[in-house]
């Protein structure tokens, strides 16, 4: 591996850390969602899932399945670097995986290692309920 590209994987590493880690603003918001739950406060939940859905640039359905799997794509920051996390959900909305996903200019989308998926797809369960039209639409026939 060469020298640029160890410091490109490097670089999304520590980026993935800025939005994910445990001083980020996405996982403090994260855990205050879970504590609001287990204190019953639904009203603050709400407003933390909104300022935590308003801290995203965009949250757009990429695919639809026949076989009902749909695949999202949550973006949180662009230009150079960007940032996403990819997400397919099943027919019934349930997230199945989660990815979160780098790219610096004129670079492809890099996916580093070392990422808690388990935490990203917790994420994503917690604040964006992400349904498919055209899954409900098939689930209603």
């Amino acid at each position: 591996m060469n020298n640029s590209t160890q410091e490109f994987q490097d670089a999304a590493r520590q980026y993935y850390e800025s939005c994910f880690g445990t001083e980020s603003d996405h996982f403090m918001n994260y855990q205050a969602i879970l504590a609001a739950e287990a204190a019953y406060d639904f009203d603050f939940v709400d407003e933390l899932r909104d300022i935590e859905a308003e801290g995203v640039l965009s949250v757009e359905q990429l695919t639809h399945s026949f076989r009902g799997n749909c695949e999202w794509e949550i973006l949180l920051t662009t230009g150079g670097p960007a940032a996403r996390v990819v997400v397919e959900v099943d027919g019934d909305g349930i997230v199945r995986w989660a990815n979160f996903e780098y790219q610096d200019w004129f670079t492809d989308w890099f996916a580093p290692t070392g990422k808690d998926r388990k935490l990203l797809i917790d994420w994503v369960t917690a604040v964006f309920p992400l349904e498919c039209p055209y899954c409900e639409e098939e689930n209603r026939q």
